[in-house]
Formats: C-alpha cells, structure tokens, sequence
C-alpha cells in the first residue's frame, strides 16, 4: 500500500483514516489510538504528528495525571490524620503515581509536539519557543493549531 502526502480539503482538513504505518501522521485519530501511537512512537523525533494525534495526547497527558491527583487529594483528606494534619498514605500513593506519570509523559509529549511541527512543514527547533518566558506557550499554542502542510513529508522516516 503506497501512502502519498494528504491533500487539503475545502475545509482545510486533512483526509481523515490510519495510514497503516506508524511512520506517518494518522489524520481523524481517536483518544486511545493516539495514547497508543504515543508511547509507541515514545522518543520518536522524526515523522509527522496530527492535530488530532497532539491534542488527544495532550489532553491525556495533561488530564490522566490530573485525575490521579484529585483522587490523591480525596483519599489523603478522608484519610487524613486528625491530630496532626498529616494527609493519609492512600492520598500519597496517589500523589507519587501521578507524580512519575507526568515525568513519564514528558519526552513522548516533546516528541508529538515536534512531530506535529513537523506536519506543518516546520523544524522541530521551533518547538524551543517554549522556553520563551510568558509568550512562550501561547507561541507554540497558536502553532500546534495550525493546519497541516503537505510539504511537510520531507520529514517522513525514509526506508
């Protein structure tokens, strides 16, 4: 099966559907499928990334961890020891769980996030913006949301 660049649609879209290979940006991705494609892609700076591809991922990147804290903190309140004020053990537990998947996440989230740069046909060097203070974010921000550039499959992994 030949795979060649996408092509805008009228709407700017690209054609949704798996490319069959995980050398190439999965247009229409869903949540699970990008946490997969995610941690099998894990330090995988080449290629390209979907919108749809970074956004699930960072949405779970963002929200497991968050999850695991709120939990945390019910546990450690409800188990929280009444003399000293000390949050229970289930409440840190969760704390260090949530704690060590956030520093799991981060390489494979740099690693999309250069790859979806590379989707609009941009050097993943600008993904260094984010080291800009207070402007920073909001650059990288407006460039995760910009459509995708055919061009960009100078990017692809050559066999």
């Amino acid at each position: 099966m030949s795979y060649a660049a996408p092509t805008p649609t009228p709407y700017g879209q690209q054609a949704a559907g798996d490319p069959g290979t995980l050398d190439l940006p999965y247009y229409g991705i869903g949540f699970v499928d990008a946490i997969k494609r995610g941690f099998s892609k894990f330090v995988r700076f080449d290629g390209r990334a979907s919108r749809s591809e970074y956004w699930w991922w960072t949405l779970a990147a963002a929200g497991i961890p968050t999850v695991l804290y709120i939990i945390g903190a019910i546990i450690g309140v409800s188990t929280m020891d009444k003399t000293t004020g000390a949050m229970g053990a289930g409440g840190v537990v969760f704390y260090v769980i949530a704690g060590l998947l956030s520093l799991v996440m981060i390489i494979p989230s740099i690693a999309v996030g250069v790859r979806r740069l590379h989707d609009q046909n941009k050097s993943g060097l600008f993904y260094l913006l984010v080291l800009i203070p207070s402007v920073g974010g909001i650059i990288m921000l407006v460039l995760m949301c910009m459509p995708s550039d055919p061009q960009g499959a100078q990017y692809d992994r050559r066999n």
